[in-house]
């Protein structure tokens, strides 16, 4: 049996998730290999993993957007009465899994009446139909302007 030293009790112990007594009792099954005790170990999945996603900028970046996005609301209301408010981020997560049925129910909202505001977490709200009725009468106005020009022929 070979002499197990501190540094390969250090070496499985900073590998695996096991502590200095774990990692002795591995090595002195293994014969102290400290590959075959990572291995072992592995296999008993007690390997910490490389990878740590809460730490990276990646992952705190997209964690700061969320809470961003979570303190606005897309309101949509009937005369004063709120039909559906939800967090901006649940809104845009909707709308990516379910882009159909999204553009159809704000098609079906729009012509039934019912306004669209996206509201800060001041209460400052900014009213999607009002620019949805300018681009509606520009386009309005645009048919008119190409009808009087073909009937002009």
């Amino acid at each position: 049996m070979n002499k197990i030293t501190m540094e390969q009790i250090d070496t499985v112990k900073n590998r695996a998730n096991v502590g200095y007594k774990e990692a002795k009792e591995i090595l002195e099954k293994f014969d102290g290999d400290v590959v075959q005790s990572i291995l072992y170990l592995e296999e008993q999945n007690k390997i910490k993993s490389d990878i740590k996603i809460a730490n990276t900028t990646y992952f705190k970046k997209a964690k700061s957007l969320v809470y961003k996005l979570n303190k606005i609301n897309v309101e949509i209301y009937k005369k004063e009465k709120t039909v559906l408010k939800i967090p901006m981020s649940l809104a845009i997560l909707f709308s990516i899994i379910g882009l159909p049925a999204v553009a159809v129910g704000l098609v079906i909202a729009i012509f039934t009446g019912h306004r669209i505001k996206i509201e800060n977490s001041n209460g400052e709200g900014y009213e999607i139909n009002e620019k949805l009725d300018i681009v509606a009468e520009k386009a309005v106005n645009l048919a008119k302007k190409t009808t009087n020009e073909i009937n002009k022929l």
